[in-house]
């Protein structure tokens, strides 16, 4: 199998490529959806199956099925989230994958109706991932950061907002230099702290964008932090 890197970061895990290579003890290994044989140099695929008894009912389940596409001698395997792709597969789940752009946003982010997900992109895409899929093209945007986008033609500012959507940001004015993603949608700038999206204001109605907190001239600094663990 290929081992494959990329600048400041790797979306494979070469250790366990090489791991697999080395074994010829005949036992396959289950990773994600995958199932390894490394003597026979095969891989599985999960599949679901339904089966009719004799009675009239049905039994459904998943097996295994040898995936004939996939060249292990010459094959990729991405590690995207907590997720494994082999490059036979991988523009099945993301479509028009562009290896040397791509990166993950975040995985532990509580996106879309409270179902955790991976959140990623590249040069032309924004990829949500989790029970439902959102393919969000962004290549008329000028990136700013990972969750604030510039319309190339209109010049607006979108965020990417806690529900996977890019959407416009209506009520407040953001300073693209300093703009910073804390979490869920709430962002800050050098200005001041801000909840973009729908809010209920004190009458119950619904508005837009909000400015919580005004900096007046002194230096934010956010008390949120994300966690990165690294094995080395």
């Amino acid at each position: 199998m290929e081992c494959l890197k990329q600048k400041n970061r790797t979306l494979l895990m070469c250790l366990i490529l090489l791991f697999f290579a080395n074994l010829s003890n005949g036992q396959t290994y289950i990773l994600g959806r995958y199932e390894i044989n490394p003597a026979k140099k095969t891989v599985g695929v999960l599949k679901p199956f339904i089966v009719s008894f004799d009675d009239g009912g049905h039994g459904h389940g998943e097996h295994f099925v040898l995936d004939s596409t996939i060249n292990y001698d010459n094959t990729t395997l991405f590690v995207i989230g907590n997720d494994f792709f082999f490059k036979e597969h991988i523009n099945q789940i993301y479509p028009n994958f562009d290896v040397n752009t791509f990166k993950v946003i975040s995985v532990s982010e509580d996106f879309c109706r409270n179902r955790a997900g991976v959140l990623s992109r590249d040069k032309n895409y924004i990829y949500v991932r989790n029970y439902y899929r959102e393919t969000i093209n962004i290549s008329n945007y000028e990136v700013i950061n990972d969750f604030i986008y510039r319309h190339k033609v209109s010049g607006a500012l979108h965020f990417l907002s806690r529900k996977g959507k890019l959407e416009g940001i209506q009520g407040v004015t953001l300073d693209a230099e300093t703009v910073q993603h804390i979490a869920s949608n709430y962002f800050m700038d050098k200005n001041g702290l801000y909840l973009l999206g729908p809010v209920y204001d004190e009458n119950w109605r619904y508005i837009y964008d909000v400015k919580l907190e005004d900096s007046k001239g002194k230096e934010i600094i956010s008390a949120c932090y994300k966690l990165v663990f690294t094995i080395i």
